[in-house]
Formats: structure tokens, C-alpha cells, sequence
């Protein structure tokens, strides 16, 4: 089994790996920013981003992307896809399956009317456009592709993929009911650049930690799970909000008592302080933790998020996958005054069993 987090800029694309009997299943988690897929360099030349390396190698293989799991529809997740559906003719018939929650399917679930909200068409350049007409655009591709079946994801589900079981944290009922009224004013969240917290340090966060929630709907729609594979947890928390992902281990009879065993977890929101509680961390016995960001965009890690995991866990392994972020955020004084691990090799993570 091989989990990868490849470097997709400020967003997240996850790979997972492993045989299931004679066959090898691929899972890819999100797709990055459009870069992710492809970008420009000098002189116009095209360079091929992570994702489409990834893909080409898939293809070479004569392999399949067995599930793509697509956890909300902000475009550092949804847009390195849809560059590649956009460049790509034959990329939907490299997908086996999607899981994903478009505004028609929740409002099926809710029992809410639908409004029929216009696509955005797929042009050969990078927009700025993100959310709910990229995931107009994504739900129509991948309904007359036929790799969609179209039920919910949604909160205490334990599903089944080919050797392995996704216990569903989020989103939660009242989230989808938020991502639906959304869906339907086509209204999107500001995807402004904000400071960073890097200024202050950990010692100054640990003594003061406070709880900021994030109120973003879109990240209170995302698809987080526990993933299980051979006895053993992994927890992929996309941009779920804290009390959500609460409720969640709650439904599975976790909690601080009992806390859910983990070998990693991705961080929510590339570690924003605001998807981060000390009750969260109370209820997960794990030493790693990943963070997925360049931090060009969003600022993100927050210091104060990481400082919360300093506080709750002893001597943890938090993990970049973009490494020269660890020497924008911790200054030597902060490695003296508490005893943390940090992963700095090369970029991307890669976890193997």
C-alpha cells in the first residue's frame, strides 16, 4: 500500500495505491490546483504538472483510476480535474468511479427542489472561476461518462471499495443542506490571499489557544473519512470543519476515551487554525500528521493550528509537502522550547505499508 500527497500547490491531490487480490486499485483524492495538472513556463513551453505525470503513468500501466473522489467543489480540489478532462479526451475513460455531491443528488437527499444553475464551459486557459459552476461542469461530465451513480456521501456511512472501508466523518446533514441553498444562489466563497500567523512563537500560541471555527460551506461539505485498509487507519479530513469531523467519530464510538487509532492524518484545510480544536485532537491517538500547501494563497499552515497539536500530542511527526515551508513557520527557538519532528526530504509525502 502506497499513500502519496503529491505538491498541487495551495490544494490537495491524494493518491493511494494497493493490490486487492491479482489486481492493482488506484484511488485518487482531489486534483489540485489547475497546475497541478499543467502549467506554462517561459516562452510558453508546457510543463506537465504532478497530476498528469501521475495519470500518464497510470496509463502506461494499463491501470484505471478506480475511484476519484472529488471531497468539494473549491478549486484548489476540482480544478487540476478539470484541466485534465479539458486537455485530456480520453481521461474519463480512465476513471472507474466518482464519489461526489453535486447540488441535483443533495437535493434528492433532502427532498429540496432543484434550480438548474448554468455550467461553466471548459476553455483551454486557466480561470479564476471556482465553485459551484466548476461543479455544475464536473457533475454533467462525469453523469454522461456513466462513472457516477449519484447517491450522497454523507456523514456515518461505512462503505466498501475493493478491500477496503471508508467510514464517513463528513459532511454532515445540516452541511449539505448549507451546500444546497448555496448551490442554488451560485453564490461562491472569497478565495483572497491572507497573512500568515508566522511572526509570533509557539510559545506565545501554547500559551493562549483559542477556538476560531471556519465557516466556509463549502469546506463544511467536504467528503472526510477514515480510510481502512488491512486493520489500520488513515484519516483524510479534506477541509471538514472540526465540529463536524466531532460528530462524526462520535457516530463510530469515538471519542476522547477512546480515541481512533491512526498511522496519519491529513490535516483539514491544509492546517488552518480555524478546522483545528483541542477537542478534535483529543479523540485521534495518532504521531503524524500531514499538512498539504504551498502556503502561497491562503497563508496556511496556521502557527496557532500547530501549536494545538504541540499542546495534545507528545514529540509528534508533522509532515509538509512542500518542506521549505518548515523553516517559514519554526524558528530555533521554537525546535528549544518544545520537542516536535518535522519532515523536510523531498518535495511530496509518501506513505508506504
Amino acid at each position: 500500500m502506497r499513500i502519496e500527497f503529491l505538491p498541487a500547490y495551495n490544494g490537495d491531490a491524494i493518491f493511494i495505491t494497493y493490490v486487492y487480490g491479482n489486481a492493482t486499485v488506484n484511488i485518487l483524492i482531489d486534483g489540485g490546483t489547475r497546475q497541478t495538472y499543467q502549467t506554462k513556463g517561459k516562452k510558453n513551453t508546457i510543463i506537465s504538472g504532478p497530476l498528469k505525470l501521475l495519470v500518464e503513468g497510470i496509463r502506461q500501466r494499463k491501470e484505471k483510476i478506480d475511484l476519484l473522489i472529488l471531497t468539494h467543489i473549491d478549486d484548489d480540489h476540482i480544478g487540476g480535474i478539470l484541466k485534465w478532462f479539458e486537455i485530456d479526451e480520453d481521461a474519463l475513460g480512465l476513471i472507474g468511479e466518482v464519489w461526489f455531491n453535486s447540488g441535483k443528488t443533495i437535493a434528492g437527499y433532502l427532498n429540496e427542489p432543484e434550480v438548474k444553475i448554468p455550467e461553466l464551459p471548459l476553455v483551454p486557459q486557466d480561470t479564476t472561476n471556482t465553485g459551484v459552476n466548476q461543479g455544475v461542469t464536473f457533475e454533467k461530465l462525469i453523469r454522461e461518462a456513466q462513472i457516477w451513480d449519484e447517491v450522497v456521501v454523507v456523514q456515518g456511512q461505512c462503505l466498501d471499495f475493493k478491500g477496503s472501508i471508508f467510514k464517513i466523518l463528513s459532511p454532515s446533514r445540516p452541511g449539505l443542506k448549507e451546500l444546497h441553498d448555496k448551490w442554488f444562489r451560485e453564490a461562491s466563497d472569497s478565495m483572497t490571499s491572507v497573512a500568515t500567523d508566522y511572526d509570533q512563537s509557539l510559545e506565545h500560541y501554547l500559551a493562549g489557544l483559542v477556538s476560531d471555527p471556519d465557516g466556509s460551506i463549502h469546506n463544511g461539505s467536504s467528503i472526510a473519512f477514515i480510510w481502512v485498509y488491512n486493520k489500520r487507519n488513515y484519516l483524510f479530513l479534506a477541509d471538514a470543519h472540526a465540529d463536524t469531523l466531532i460528530n462524526g467519530f462520535k457516530i463510530f464510538e469515538y471519542d476522547k476515551k477512546n480515541p481512533v487509532p491512526a498511522e496519519a492524518v491529513k490535516l483539514s484545510h491544509h492546517g488552518s487554525n480555524r478546522n483545528i480544536s483541542l477537542e478534535l485532537l483529543e479523540m485521534i491517538d495518532t504521531d503524524q500528521f500531514v499538512v498539504t500547501t504551498n502556503g502561497n494563497k491562503h497563508g496556511h499552515p496556521d502557527k496557532k493550528g500547530l501549536a494545538k497539536i504541540l499542546k495534545s500530542k507528545t514529540n509528534p511527526l508533522i509532515r509538509f509537502n512542500y518542506p521549505n515551508r518548515i523553516d517559514d513557520i519554526f524558528t530555533a527557538e521554537d525546535r528549544k522550547f518544545i520537542e516536535f519532528r518535522t519532515n523536510s526530504a523531498v518535495d511530496g509525502i509518501v506513505i508506504e505499508e
